[in-house]
């Protein structure tokens, strides 16, 4: 825009910016009063009842009436700090009031940032604003993130002002009061995640410090920017170390001593990778990559790669090599954490801890797409770095392989431990067990194990994870080899007539699961044997209580006299006494119909071959018939039953005073086999 000035270039960016944040705030409004779990006075606690909201809301009531107990103060103390001045204005909805402003805040802070990484752009903050509401508010996953009250809402506008003034001394390192804020701002983050802390200052102070190698002569620059940068930090670590004395003396509190039982495994990184950003298919039944769900983080890898190697962004190199570094260390250190897995990512909302990543992987995409577009020359370059970038980032696939080789465990009678001689000494290894159990209580356990008379913790050294048939276990560190020793959590039963499965998490080349399988057939194991339809039990599953040994993925909780399935798939694993014989299966359930919906379509396959399809147009019980052909069972060693609902719902979508966000289909209350 060559007739526009300077100052309407400032104007239009100024009120395209305060657009942006006027966007934010009607979808996060939106999307809070939407929510299934947020609380109500006087009523339903929603969130507030969840294990980390709990001790967040436990927290921000006792600093708002002064009380510094130790036991009502589990995580630091940065965002109870927060909320507590809304308690008597808000009540339970203080953190909406919170959430808000630093959502509003970190925009405006990463509009600023996009305005120094971007300065070939016209409306380069401008840009940011946009890149930053798209990527966050119109995104319901995203956006749940800040709407959900976590520690990281608090982090992200200290994170995005660390960075600004990096940036700012980057670019003007004579200047060495920009350090001193650097120092401050990121060690503010440590009232919020100390952990955060770690790969945000190292990336910072690498960056800085190379700028100021290269662009100032002499030592006294030098030490000014060192010793302010110092100070700020020390100032910010002396007010968060004062608050931690004053709660909780010079004693770990219970948040710093799990953390610190926990750790990290950086063996782990290249797994975690596969299992957390692309895929966690086939190895793990349960969850979705991150970049499955947000497939702009895809061309925010390609856009960081390929900037490295713009020759337009030579003279931001730095900045940019700032804030790259500091992505890239930041996934790096949460792909290393024992506790964050494929299970979990979603279920518990756990991609909030890339909360303040996902809108600059975006701003990458961004600045790639204008590069290649409005580039003059080097497009090719810049084309060939980017997808040089994804196929050393994207085509990997996590497996699971059988290990013959291994004896397998055995299982008490009781079915409450097991013994197996290997150990596992290899953060890779695997072993698959029969066991009967709600995924709650596989998952959670907690579980015990010794190997050699050594005891090992549950979270910290090892974890089960629930798989159709059982759970498999698996270590979260190298564990010392010997004769192992598992008793299981209370709820769960192991299943002592079937074997054990010994196992390897390996990540090879391949495409994910998720693409369509004209691309690429994922294979798909099961090696867990589900237990036998025993003809004396009828052939029936009653879901009385019974189901739970048959149940794969796709079923919700127990409920009285049945379960529903959630999702689109839901499936029924078991063997029968004779399986070379046509059978027919019947089905006693009824479909979710709400008042306005579509009616459920159901398809039903056996061992991937489909027997039949139904429509279901009311609330009322049905008993339905699919016959099941010999051919469909020949050489199966046991039947996988899918229920393959096409158009599930969620109750909260007909009904705005329900907050039951399931995806439902059927409410099954017994399969039987029929000959």
């Amino acid at each position: 825009m060559p007739n526009v000035s300077p100052r309407q270039k400032r104007l239009i960016d100024a009120g395209g910016i305060l657009i942006a944040m006027a966007l934010a705030a009607l979808q996060f409004l939106l999307a809070y009063r939407r929510h299934p779990h947020h609380p109500h006075i006087g009523g339903d606690l929603g969130w507030w009842g969840w294990f980390d909201q709990e001790r967040y809301w436990a927290a921000t009531l006792a600093w708002s009436r002064l009380d510094l107990s130790p036991d009502q103060h589990f995580y630091l103390p940065g965002y109870s700090m927060l909320g507590a001045p809304f308690v008597g204005l808000a009540s339970v909805h203080a953190y909406a009031i919170v959430n808000l402003v630093c959502l509003l805040a970190s925009l405006v802070l990463f509009a600023a940032i996009a305005g120094r990484l971007g300065r070939q752009i016209p409306h380069a903050r401008l840009l940011g604003a946009v890149v930053f509401t798209a990527v966050t508010c119109f995104s319901p996953l995203v956006l749940d993130s800040w709407v959900v009250p976590w520690t990281t809402t608090g982090a992200t506008p200290l994170t995005y002002a660390c960075l600004l003034a990096a940036i700012h001394f980057i670019e003007t390192p004579n200047r060495p009061s920009l350090a001193f804020w650097t120092g401050l701002a990121a060690a503010g983050v440590a009232a919020f995640r100390p952990t955060d802390l770690m790969p945000l200052m190292t990336a910072c102070a690498f960056c800085m410090g190379l700028a100021t190698l290269r662009r100032t002569t002499g030592w006294r620059p030098i030490l000014a920017a060192a010793s302010l940068g110092t100070a700020g930090t020390a100032i910010a670590l002396a007010v968060v170390g004062g608050i931690y004395v004053l709660l909780y003396g010079f004693e770990q509190n219970g948040y710093v001593a799990g953390a610190s039982l926990i750790g990290f495994e950086w063996r782990m990184i290249p797994q975690r990778w596969v299992t957390l950003f692309l895929d966690p298919r086939p190895l793990f039944t349960d969850g979705q990559g991150m970049i499955e769900a947000f497939p702009w983080l895809a061309a925010g890898l390609a856009g960081a790669a390929a900037i490295v190697v713009s020759p337009s962004a030579r003279r931001d190199h730095i900045a940019h090599l700032a804030v790259i570094l500091a992505i890239v260390l930041h996934i790096a250190l949460y792909l290393a954490f024992r506790d964050l897995h494929p299970d979990g990512l979603f279920r518990f909302r756990n991609y909030h801890y890339f909360k303040w990543v996902m809108p600059f992987l975006g701003l990458y995409g961004v600045l790639l797409l204008h590069s290649v577009v409005f580039g003059i020359g080097h497009r090719l370059r810049l084309i060939a770095a980017a997808v040089l970038a994804l196929c050393i980032a994207l085509p990997w696939r996590a497996e699971l392989v059988i290990d013959a080789k291994t004896t397998p465990g055995l299982v008490a009678p009781d079915g409450k431990s097991a013994v197996f001689t290997n150990g596992m000494p290899h953060f890779a290894d695997a072993l698959l067990i029969p066991a009967t159990g709600e995924w709650g209580d596989i998952y959670f356990g907690p579980h015990k194990l010794v190997i050699a008379d050594r005891k090992y913790l549950y979270f910290g050294d090892f974890r089960a994870f629930p798989r159709p048939g059982g759970m498999m276990l698996v270590p979260l560190r190298p564990l010392i080899p010997g004769e192992a020793n598992l008793a299981v959590s209370p709820k769960v039963t192991l299943n002592a007539t079937s074997p054990t499965v010994p196992a390897r998490q390996t990540v090879t080349f391949g495409l994910p699961c998720w693409l369509p399988s004209r691309f690429y057939l994922c294979p798909t194991i099961e090696p867990i044997a589900p237990p036998v339809l025993r003809s004396q039990d009828r052939e029936t599953i009653t879901f009385q209580g019974q189901e739970a040994a048959y149940l794969g993925r796709g079923w919700s909780v127990a409920e009285p006299g049945g379960r529903w399935t959630e999702g689109r798939d839901a499936h029924l694993r078991f063997r029968l006494e004779t399986m070379d014989r046509a059978i027919s299966v019947v089905l006693a359930a009824t479909g979710y119909n709400p008042g306005g919906s579509r009616p459920v379509d159901l398809a039903v396959a056996v061992n991937g071959t489909i027997v039949g399809q139904q429509t279901l147009s009311s609330n009322t019980p049905v008993t339905l018939t699919f016959a099941i052909p010999a051919a469909a069972l020949k050489d199966a060693d046991w039947i996988d039953l899918n229920l393959q609902i096409h158009n599930p719902r969620a109750p909260q979508t007909y009904d705005k005073t329900s907050r039951d966000d399931r995806e439902l289909g059927l409410y099954v209350r017994e399969v039987s086999i029929a000959h």
